[in-house]
C-alpha cells in the first residue's frame, strides 16, 4: 500500500517590526542597534525598520550594523507634523501655543527608494531648521513637497488620526469621525499609490495593553474599510526583551525628571518589546492582512547608501576681497586669524562671530572654476 504522506507542517508567521525606537531616540528608545539586529535574526526576521523619534542620527549606524549582520535595514523615522488648529492649515513655522499637540502628530514615514531616502533627509533637516517648537516639526506643506518614495503610517496614538478617533470614541459624535476620514484621504490623496499601484498609505493598528489604544483598533478599521485603505500592525518597540522594561522605566525617569517611586507620572506599557512574528500573529490573528502587510512593506523598501563616495560641498572661500580655492581655506584662515583684531575677549561668542563674518562660502561651478 502506498504511504501516505506526511502532512506539511504549518509555515511560520512572518511579520516586520515597522515602528521601532532606537538609543537614537534620545532618553526614550532603549534599543541598541547591535543587540537589535542580533535579536531580529534570533526571533526569524531578515528586516527590521528604526523609526527614531523626530530625527535620522542613527540611521548610517543602523544601515551599517544591519547590512554587516544580513538584516535588511528600513530606514525611517516617527515624525512629528504641526497641526491643524483652530480652521488653519498644519504650519511647522507657527510658535503658537494651542495646547492640541503643539510638539506635532506622530507620522512614521519609510522610506521606500533612494528618492523617498533623500526626500527623508530633507524633511528631517528641514525639521530642525524651520519647524523646531517643542520637537523638530515637518507640516502638510513640506510633506506634500517631499512625498516621493516614502510609505506614510498613522494611527499610533499619538497620530493625527488617533486625535480624531479617540475624541469620537469618547464621545460618539459622528463628526469627529468624519474628521478622521478627512484626516485619512488627505494622507491618502499625498502618499498615494507608486507608480506600480502599491498603496503608499496605511492606518495603523497597535495593542499593548493601553485601554486608548485598543478602543481606537475598531473604529480605525472600520475607517480603513469605508475608504479602500489598507491595515498594518506594529508594536511601536521601544526596548528589545520584556525584562527590560525596568531600565527602559529608569530612562524615561531620567528623561522626565522623575522618581522611579512616583506614582504620578508617565508609564510606558510593558509591551512595547522587540516582540517575535508568533507574538504578533497571535495578538492580531483578526487581522492577518494587517500582518502580511509588514512583510509587503519591507519587500519593497530598498535604499542603498553609498558609504564610499565623498559628500563634502566643492567651495569657494572669499576672505575679505580676495577669493581662494577652498583647498587654501585652512591656510588662509590661519593668516587671516594672526591679523584678525576685535573689541571682544579672544575666544568669546562675540569673537567668533567677528572672525566668521570675515568669510564668505560661494559655490563652485564645475566647469567653469578651477580648481579639485
Amino acid at each position: 500500500m502506498p504511504k501516505t504522506p506526511p502532512k506539511s507542517a504549518t509555515p511560520a508567521p512572518q511579520f516586520v517590526h515597522l515602528h521601532l525606537h532606537s538609543q537614537y531616540s534620545l532618553l526614550d528608545g532603549a534599543n541598541r542597534l547591535d543587540k537589535l539586529v542580533d535579536r531580529v535574526k534570533e526571533l526569524g526576521m531578515d528586516a527590521v525598520a528604526v523609526t527614531d523619534h523626530g530625527n535620522l542620527f542613527g540611521a548610517v549606524d543602523f544601515y551599517t550594523k544591519a547590512k554587516a549582520a544580513g538584516v535588511k535595514p528600513i530606514l525611517g523615522i516617527e515624525a512629528y507634523v504641526a497641526p491643524d488648529t483652530q480652521g488653519r492649515t498644519s504650519d511647522r513655522t507657527s510658535r503658537e501655543h494651542t495646547g492640541i499637540s503643539d510638539g506635532g502628530f506622530h507620522l512614521v514615514l519609510l522610506a521606500e527608494n533612494d528618492t523617498g531616502w533623500h526626500n527623508l533627509i530633507k524633511l528631517s533637516s528641514d525639521s530642525y531648521v524651520n519647524g523646531f517648537y517643542y520637537k523638530p516639526r515637518m507640516d502638510k506643506t513640506t510633506l506634500a513637497q517631499w512625498s516621493d518614495g516614502l510609505i506614510a503610517i498613522n494611527g499610533h496614538l499619538g497620530s493625527s488620526l488617533a486625535h480624531y478617533m479617540t475624541r469620537y470614541v469618547n464621545t460618539q459624535d459622528e463628526s469627529h469621525f468624519t474628521a478622521a476620514l478627512e484626516e485619512a484621504k488627505w494622507h491618502a490623496e499625498v502618499f498615494k499609490p507608486n507608480a506600480d499601484g502599491q498603496p503608499r498609505f496605511f492606518v495603523e493598528l497597535q495593542r499593548h495593553d493601553t485601554p486608548e489604544q485598543d478602543a481606537i483598533n475598531e473604529p480605525m478599521a472600520r475607517l480603513a474599510k469605508e475608504l479602500d485603505l489598507p491595515l498594518v500592525c506594529d508594536n511601536d518597540a521601544h526596548f528589545l526583551e520584556a525584562d527590560d522594561w525596568g531600565p527602559h522605566d529608569t530612562l524615561c525617569c531620567i528623561s522626565m525628571a522623575k522618581l522611579k517611586s512616583d506614582t504620578n507620572r508617565l508609564h510606558y506599557p510593558k509591551e512595547l518589546y522587540v516582540k517575535s512574528p508568533a507574538q504578533m500573529a497571535e495578538l492580531f490573528a483578526d487581522h492577518p492582512e494587517a500582518l502580511a502587510n509588514t512583510v509587503r512593506i519591507a519587500e519593497r523598501c530598498n535604499v542603498e547608501i553609498d558609504l564610499s563616495a565623498s559628500h563634502a560641498p566643492v567651495v569657494q572661500v572669499a576672505v575679505g576681497d580676495r577669493l581662494e580655492q577652498a583647498r587654501a581655506e585652512q591656510d588662509t584662515a590661519a593668516k587671516t586669524a594672526q591679523a584678525f583684531k576685535s573689541d571682544h575677549p579672544t575666544g568669546s561668542t562675540e569673537w567668533f562671530k567677528d572672525f566668521c563674518s570675515q568669510f564668505q562660502i560661494l559655490p563652485f561651478e564645475e566647469g567653469t572654476d578651477a580648481g579639485g
